[in-house]
């Protein structure tokens, strides 16, 4: 018989090897430590046969950054079901759980990555921006406007790892605040990722008070130049940076690393040779609609909104609600709503993190409104493409 509980701290070693068992991948025997940092900090729900751990998820805590405002995030991690017990309605339980169980925790947004998307939309998650994967020929990458400049490279063998992996931290959080849809990362955080790349090294460029202005996060492995992290805060540390890595043409046969659709990097380039295929590796889900809303950084509302959300997976979300200037948001009935807008939670979702204008939803069957209220949800919503860089 089936039953569901919080993961106990003495089944820890039961979830790392279900994890272990359904994700295998070439970092796992460095991360045993994160993993187990990671469980005892998160929300770890299972499923048991008897004694058994047979399937699992964790709601990792993060802060995100949404239209300048931090959010209290739920990230979905670690989601495994041993094959024998699939398909039988098992992770679906826990998810509904989850939902539960990061609204009680203020947690009112999640975002995972789906292995099926469709599975995902069912629970009322929705893609919320399209990714792409660059390469790039290293003769296509000589920059238009060269700049001068100090750019420092460093490892995490360096004697001086310790003294700028602080700075580079700072400065990640600080351009982090500026980029609507990333997430915050805390030390333990940055660790994570030193376990799963130990190989990596670090090139960051200094204005000219040798402050830190923006910074490449790369590997070289088998002459490919692999970019995993690249943040700039000018277009002066992004010329320099892309420099910094055009120096090494004759070491590397190609460039590669991942940005947003909307990055339109190769503007920097005298004759760019750059290939893109755009996937989709994030989705969003309001958690809890009244307290994102109460929260949310509306920008024009002059007479009050009105949305009705179809959520059959959080009945709290099941309501009608109008939404006052100063963020007054509160569930009304039937009869007291006004010029309604009607949407499913995925969508709705995606739209408030401005994946699409309510117009393009209208026009694709995912809302309905009159154009009066498409017009006053359009001025009320910012209009800021959103980026999620971290994986989890």
């Amino acid at each position: 018989m089936i039953h569901y509980q919080r993961i106990p701290a003495a089944d820890r070693e039961q979830a790392a090897i279900l994890k272990d068992y359904c994700f295998k991948r070439k970092w796992d025997s460095l991360e045993s430590y994160t993993f187990h940092y990671w469980f005892k900090k998160s929300i770890a729900l299972g499923a048991y046969d008897e004694e058994r751990l047979v399937s699992q998820y964790l709601v990792i805590p993060f802060q995100m950054n949404i239209f300048g405002t931090t959010y209290e995030m739920g990230g979905v991690a670690s989601v495994c079901t041993y094959p024998e017990y699939r398909e039988k309605g098992i992770t679906k339980q826990l998810l509904l759980q989850s939902l539960e169980e990061m609204r009680n925790n203020k947690q009112s947004i999640s975002i995972l990555s789906p292995f099926a998307i469709s599975f995902y939309r069912h629970f009322g998650w929705e893609l919320f921006f399209e990714n792409t994967r660059y390469q790039i020929s290293p003769n296509g990458l000589s920059v238009r406007n060269k700049v001068d400049g100090n750019v420092v490279r460093f490892n995490y063998k360096s004697s001086d790892e310790e003294l700028f992996m602080e700075k580079v931290r700072t400065f990640h959080k600080q351009e982090v605040a500026k980029r609507h849809g990333n997430q915050y990362r805390d030390k333990m955080w940055w660790e994570r990722i030193k376990e799963r790349n130990p190989e990596a090294n670090y090139a960051v460029s200094l204005d000219e008070k040798e402050q830190i202005d923006g910074y490449v996060r790369y590997e070289i492995q088998e002459q490919e130049f692999q970019i995993n992290d690249l943040f700039a805060a000018n277009d002066v540390a992004e010329r320099k940076i892309w420099q910094f890595i055009q120096a090494h043409g004759s070491q590397v046969t190609t460039i590669i690393g991942e940005s947003p659709a909307t990055d339109s990097f190769g503007y920097l380039f005298t004759n760019p040779e750059i290939t893109r295929e755009i996937f989709f590796d994030k989705m969003v889900r309001i958690v809890d609609v009244e307290a994102f809303l109460k929260q949310y950084p509306f920008q024009t509302i002059k007479e009050p909104l009105y949305v009705k959300i179809a959520d059959k997976q959080a009945e709290w979300n099941q309501a009608i609600f109008k939404i006052e200037a100063q963020n007054q948001v509160e569930k009304v009935s039937q009869e007291e709503a006004d010029q309604l807008l009607e949407m499913e939670i995925g969508p709705f979702s995606a739209m408030m993190i401005g994946y699409h204008p309510l117009k393009w939803y209208c026009r694709n069957g995912r809302a309905c409104a009159e154009e009066t209220v498409i017009s006053n949800w359009e001025q009320a919503i910012p209009r800021v493409y959103p980026t999620h860089h971290d994986g989890f």
